[in-house]
């Protein structure tokens, strides 16, 4: 089996752009996972220096360290995670549960 990389880093950089979302809309206090006027959806970084700080520390590191370090040093964690992009589209997500209660739809394969 052939496999492209070329997705498999589209895919990678897209779950990495969704956990520093969330670790950065969380340090800003724009961010709580129960709370829906601070969903992930409605953050906005632009202003918050400390970011542009955090992140400049963490390139710096280049490929002379493993990713994991980068990432700890990014988000606080060594792993990669999908929480980000589940917290993002959470809104969404309940808003299709409830269109398909609301219809009496049936999810899944026939």
């Amino acid at each position: 089996m052939e496999v492209d990389d070329q997705y498999a880093s589209n895919i990678l950089s897209t779950v990495l752009q969704f956990q520093l979302l969330k670790h950065y809309c969380t340090t800003t206090l724009q961010f709580g996972k129960d709370n829906p006027r601070k969903a992930l959806d409605l953050c906005d970084l632009s202003d918050q220096r400390q970011i542009g700080a955090s992140l400049q520390r963490a390139m710096a590191l280049g490929s002379s360290v493993p990713y994991s370090d980068v990432l700890q040093e990014l988000v606080g964690e060594p792993e990669i995670n999908i929480d980000g992009l589940l917290a993002y589209f959470k809104p969404l997500h309940d808003w299709l549960v409830q269109q398909n209660q609301l219809q009496n739809l049936d999810v899944g394969w026939a």
